[in-house]
């Protein structure tokens, strides 16, 4: 009944192969967690510059296919290097803004959208009327903004200055739908779910096959002490790990020292009998010739005793 009460309770809360499971997947959710979190921030960080750098490389093409025609007009050949530009409304678009300097010596916009691509159809970039300098060390700003339909775009953006003497100044802008991120970064994020799920599936089965390995001991342990409990053994016999050992030790130190003990309570009895049972035996054979009621009293305690 014990024995089965305690098998019964081996995977009760507070038993402690529950709690280093409990510990242990824990800890797998929460290092997984922030494994998943950096690594999706990575890639999206990656994916940022990625596309960054390819706005820049469409505004420096930009910035050499912008050019004053023989005509005092602004001309831009159309650039080749992205289809999209051409098609409408597909998510990557050019614009290109005539400026003036104001009164604060600040470029303003004079012209908004004296060119523009073929994919902005009838709309135009929704950009600060003042054009800001570059940012230090880049020979061009980034930004963020929003097309007609509500959709965040990033762009980067430049002034420019062409060396013709009746050129106006302009900012030239490069912009790409902020979907061209969130659907690699979807696709990266379902991924890196199915993979870390994988993953804690699999750690969780080594878990518990290393607490099965680990608590194997403990159930000989058990088992040796059963057999100590019901006399089949004297002591604790069997090969544990190094961090049972002296436990295993203590036991049989303990189960000796109570051997010892009842050996020498053995002894102690067996004298103490022996050392009582002459006198009553005396008193036994003295009381055989006394006939009154105190001998019939004597003689039937001193058969009692013996």
């Amino acid at each position: 009944m014990n024995e089965a009460a305690a098998t019964r309770s081996s995977g009760s809360p507070g038993s402690l192969r529950t709690r280093l499971l409990i510990g242990a997947l824990a800890w797998i959710i929460v290092a997984l967690a922030l494994a998943g979190w950096g690594l999706r921030n990575l890639f999206k960080e990656h994916i940022e510059q990625q596309l960054q750098a390819q706005l820049v490389l469409h505004l420096n093409q930009l910035s050499v296919a912008t050019n004053i025609g023989a005509d005092g007009k602004l001309a831009v050949t159309p650039l080749s290097s992205d289809a999209r530009f051409e098609k409408p409304l597909s998510g990557m678009y050019w614009q290109v803004d005539e400026l003036r300097i104001n009164a604060q010596q600040q470029p303003e916009v004079a012209r908004e959208a004296t060119a523009r691509s073929r994919s902005l159809w009838d709309q135009a970039l929704a950009l600060p009327q003042v054009a800001e300098s570059a940012t230090p060390g880049q020979n061009y700003r980034t930004t963020t903004l929003h097309d007609g339909e509500g959709r965040t775009l990033l762009a980067v953006t430049r002034n420019l200055q062409l060396p013709e003497s009746q050129a106006p100044p302009l900012r030239l802008t490069v912009a790409a739908d902020s979907a061209l991120m969130s659907e690699p970064l979807q696709r990266f994020t379902h991924m890196l779910l199915l993979t870390l799920g994988a993953l804690a599936l699999g750690l969780a089965i080594a878990v518990l096959i290393q607490l099965q390995l680990a608590l194997k001991p403990l159930q000989l342990l058990r088992q040796r002490l059963t057999a100590v409990r019901s006399g089949d053994t004297q002591t604790l016999e069997g090969q544990f790990p190094q961090e049972l050992q002296p436990l295993v030790n203590e036991f049989n130190k303990v189960l000796q020292t109570n051997a010892d003990i009842v050996q020498r309570a053995r002894t102690q009895a067996g004298n103490l009998a022996h050392a009582v049972h002459t006198p009553l035996a005396i008193m036994g054979n003295a009381a055989e010739h006394e006939h009154s009621p105190f001998g019939q009293l004597v003689r039937e305690q001193t058969a009692i005793a013996q």
